[in-house]
């Protein structure tokens, strides 16, 4: 008699138990997996590039590395003063360097102790006394003015981009015949190169009003401080990434 109500207490003690699991599992809320978003487009260094996750043939914004933003190439963006943000190639990275629109008839050289451009043939970053000029491999280096006293004379006016530079040992002016033989030529920079060539008197009032858009490796410019600047960019910065 006693088994049979050892048995009867423990049958109820399981049923009781089965209840009470099923009364838990029905009123417990269902634990479901969380839905797995899927996995966003690859938007590169700088998402302003994408319109609905969708890419323009064409990168328009870079990274500025130091700092960590990204800019519209070709503006100001983070730069300085005569400096403008282009592209680096076909990458999606950008520096700021001399700006191409107003090197015309006057170049800009890259001085790297003060990440700036100053214009050629000026004190820029110089001691008194001394101006920049092209150096070695077409470096920007200070040296002695040896034009100081013509300067001090007739100064130069470099908004008209007529200043003075000096040539085997004299000194002359840009937009005058200086050295060409023929009398109806002047000396002028034309863009990218690091010397004035002798071009007719109306050439050298043409000046390019559209900025060529990054063009790294022209003397002088920071980009150009590689010497294997037009392997590592191309020679005017193609882009044919797309």
């Amino acid at each position: 008699m006693r088994l049979s109500s050892v048995s009867v207490s423990l049958s109820l003690l399981f049923l009781f138990s089965l209840f009470a699991t099923l009364c838990f599992s029905a009123f417990s809320p269902i634990r479901r997996n969380p839905i797995r978003q899927r996995p966003r487009p690859k938007v590169g260094l700088c998402p302003q590039n994408y319109v609905n996750t969708t890419r323009p043939a064409f990168k328009h914004y870079r990274l500025h590395k130091p700092t960590g933003k990204c800019f519209k190439i070709d503006t100001k963006g983070p730069c300085g003063k005569n400096m403008q943000f282009y592209r680096i190639g076909n990458s999606d990275i950008g520096s700021c360097d001399c700006m191409h629109k107003k090197r015309c008839g006057r170049p800009l050289l890259y001085w790297k102790e003060h990440d700036t451009c100053y214009f050629i043939h000026t004190q820029g970053p110089c001691n008194e006394g001394y101006w920049l000029v092209y150096g070695y491999q077409n470096k920007p280096i200070c040296q002695k003015n040896p034009c100081h006293k013509f300067e001090k004379e007739n100064p130069s006016n470099h908004e008209a981009r007529k200043f003075w530079i000096h040539y085997r040992g004299k000194c002359m002016k840009t937009r005058t015949q200086g050295y060409c033989k023929q009398p109806d030529q002047v000396l002028f920079f034309v863009d990218g190169e690091a010397r004035p060539r002798c071009v007719y008197a109306n050439e050298a009032r043409m000046c390019n009003s559209l900025n060529r858009m990054s063009r790294p490796c022209w003397a002088g410019q920071k980009f150009d401080m590689h010497e294997d600047c037009r392997k590592k960019v191309g020679l005017w910065g193609s882009e044919d990434d797309h």
